[in-house]
């Protein structure tokens, strides 16, 4: 028996490391598969979130729940300058339109900016 067991040592040797192949397979597959599922519902959410800029609604801030104004001074075309005039610190242009515009105005091409609202 001995002498039978070591002339198929490497037969069994190679099963097993078939075995524990197959196992790591399956364990990487699920890993894998759990992965997709979040990267799916990432994609789900983010995708909510433009039909709600394309819809033009206010969007709530995600650590309380406040809507804010569709104002320019959320807007993410607003672009800031320092003025050289002298009689205000800051001026502020509209990225499309190139006009002007005080942080209260308001436009039908507004787009809210999270990073440039306050928390």
């Amino acid at each position: 028996m001995p002498n039978n067991f070591s002339e198929h040592f490497h037969y069994y040797l190679l099963l097993a490391l078939f075995g524990l192949l197959f196992i790591l397979q399956i364990w990487a597959m699920l890993k894998i598969r759990l992965m997709l599922q979040r990267v799916l519902e990432i994609y789900k959410r983010m995708q909510q979130m433009v039909v709600l800029q394309k819809l033009g609604e206010a969007q709530p801030s995600p650590k309380i729940n406040v809507s804010y104004k569709r104002i320019c001074e959320y807007c993410r075309h607003r672009t800031t300058f320092l003025d050289a005039s002298g009689k205000n610190v800051f001026m502020y242009q509209c990225r499309l339109s190139k006009q002007k515009i005080k942080l209260d105005d308001s436009c039908a091409h507004f787009e809210f900016d999270p990073q440039r609202a306050p928390i």
